[in-house]
């Protein structure tokens, strides 16, 4: 009763000549708001259609010609073009029932309307997800999966997905804790005079302990007494960097905790 129902209701045709082709029965659908579907025949049916037609002697139509045929899909596209057809109304419609929007909601946007896009590196792990950073007037409003990504498609795992909260997060660490040498408690010392006292001591165990040569006199360039671990969390263009400014510095004892 219900498919009875619903036929009336969409006005279906009933099964004309038109309709048959090939021993195929091809249903045509409804017409929806004011784009209504022409019953076109599949490129193979008007193939088949035009072969019958030269078994039996009748002269070839230019319509089931490929000229033909594709001509005619044309003028079917622009006519589902030109009108709303199907999809704009299943998309302005709840069911049957036209779909209404409010004034509130045709002035609402995304909330990263307006926002410069950034492609970054999720920080997690050594899978390297790619991630949209969206930033507006120097702030971090939202960062998502980028589906442009070969690794990921756009998906995040829940650690990916909460990057958002690394960035902006009222208890996240902004200064670093430094202990002096033989002191008993740490200080608070800002992230610049940390980065300072970083470069400063690099370059003061370099001058003391660079060798330029070998015991034969080759020069070797190395300098031994530090190393480096890299991380699982740093995307290849990061380990480059890494790597070139160590190798130019003479480091020698070079390693990363992925491979282990």
């Amino acid at each position: 009763m219900l498919a009875v129902r619903l036929c009336q209701s969409f006005a279906c045709a009933p099964l004309s000549s038109s309709h048959m082709t090939g021993g195929h029965v091809r249903v045509v659908g409804p017409p929806f708001a004011t784009g209504e579907v022409s019953s076109e025949v599949s490129f193979h049916d008007k193939q088949h259609q035009q072969r019958q037609r030269r078994r039996q002697g009748i002269p070839s139509d230019p319509s089931l010609s490929r000229a033909g045929i594709l001509e005619g899909d044309e003028q079917v596209m622009a006519i589902r073009k030109n009108n709303s057809g199907r999809g704009n109304f299943l998309r302005d419609h709840v069911g049957f029932i036209p779909n209404p929007v409010s004034k509130r909601s045709q002035t609402l946007h995304s909330r990263i309307t307006g926002a410069q896009r950034y492609i970054s590196v999720c920080p997690f792990c050594a899978v390297g997800c790619s991630q949209q950073v969206f930033v507006r007037d120097g702030r971090v409003i939202d960062i998502e999966g980028n589906p442009e990504s070969p690794v990921s498609a756009g998906h995040l795992c829940p650690k990916g997905a909460s990057t958002y909260q690394l960035v902006n997060n009222p208890n996240r660490p902004t200064k670093v804790l430094y202990r002096a040498p033989r002191s008993d408690h740490w200080e608070e010392r800002p992230l610049d005079w940390a980065m300072d006292r970083i470069a400063g001591l690099v370059k003061r165990d370099r001058d003391a302990d660079f060798q330029m040569t070998n015991e034969q006199g080759v020069r070797i360039n190395h300098w031994g007494t530090v190393g480096s671990i890299g991380g699982a969390t740093l995307d290849n263009e990061e380990n480059y960097l890494i790597l070139k400014l160590f190798r130019n510095l003479g480091i020698v004892h070079i390693t990363n905790q992925a491979r282990i």
